[in-house]
């Protein structure tokens, strides 16, 4: 290679590496960068104390109970000026958002905030402002643009402060909710029937979901509980025949009706008992079914769904 090769292949050279660079520069140019780091502050006579490591001093003023509040600083790494008009905590998500309110600003700075390239801004709550407890779980400091981004940061100090506040505040117990037994259940859907119900006819229908056995009451203008013999093994057809015997009726109901997936009319029998207007009776006869015949445990948990 003699000396006029050599220098185009220097010059081509050194052309691939600043076309790397200028592409490098272009894309690191192009995105949009802010540093926000979240500190805690301690104002003592010697000055102001900024922390962003949980750090012997920290611990130390932490121990002594001196009086803090919290900081942001804002950090402009872009090429062009920015303006700040929000800034807070989050727990890393746009919705569980909380912003600091009327905070002090460094430099004498008004708001919003202009901030130049490479310029930088700090922001102090209030006396004594705790951490929201929304954002404990995963603390994290924000600040927005009046364009629309919002850039996220975190330090050690914020970290382990969100992690004491989190250990130290009392969860409270979770208030029992008032659950109605199955028979109150029962009584309040065949009231609700009586009062609103289809000429047609309606229906509650009360089902075991896991076996899926039931009984179904209706059609509104009274109260008939119905079982269709058809759902009953043989043990609880027998039994049901005992317990329709004692309500006074001691014999299975015939019926044709259409099948409403075919329209063929079918004939069919079903255990039946009128209870008229009384939905408390009608209501306890339902819970005794299901011991009495079908054998479920008292505790079992029924669905009861009206039919309009």
């Amino acid at each position: 290679m003699n000396a006029i090769e050599t220098v185009t292949f220097l010059v081509a050279l050194l052309a691939v590496a600043l076309g790397i660079f200028n592409t490098w520069y272009l894309f690191k140019s192009a995105r949009f960068r802010l540093k926000v780091v979240p500190k805690l502050c301690f104002d003592m006579q010697g000055g102001r104390y900024l922390a962003v490591d949980w750090d012997e001093q920290v611990q130390q003023l932490r121990a002594a109970g001196a009086p803090s509040r919290w900081g942001i600083e804002v950090v402009n790494l872009n090429g062009f000026a920015v303006t700040i008009d929000e800034i807070g905590f989050s727990d890393n998500t746009d919705d569980g958002q909380m912003a600091m309110v009327d905070p002090e600003i460094s430099r004498r700075k008004r708001w919003p905030v202009r901030l130049e390239p490479r310029e930088k801004v700090m922001y102090y709550s209030a006396d004594g402002m705790d951490l929201p407890k929304t954002v404990l779980a995963n603390p994290r400091a924000y600040a927005k643009t009046d364009c629309g981004h919002c850039v996220y940061g975190t330090t050690p100090v914020l970290t382990k402060e969100a992690h004491i506040m989190l250990r130290d505040t009392p969860v409270p117990l979770a208030k029992p909710r008032p659950t109605l037994s199955n028979e109150e259940r029962i009584y309040q859907a065949l009231v609700a029937l009586l009062r609103d119900h289809k000429e047609s006819g309606s229906v509650v229908l009360v089902e075991e979901p896991r076996s899926q056995k039931f009984v179904q009451f209706g059609p509104g203008s009274s109260l008939e509980i119905d079982v269709p013999h058809i759902a009953l093994k043989n043990g609880e057809a027998e039994r049901a025949y005992d317990f329709f015997a004692r309500l006074g009726r001691d014999y299975l109901m015939e019926y044709d009706a259409p099948n409403p997936q075919t329209g063929k009319v079918a004939h069919g029998a079903t255990f039946n008992h009128d209870f008229g207007q009384d939905a408390r009776a009608a209501a306890k006869a339902g819970v005794a079914f299901f011991q009495e015949v079908y054998l479920l445990p008292l505790d079992v948990e029924l669905r009861v769904e009206r039919r309009i």
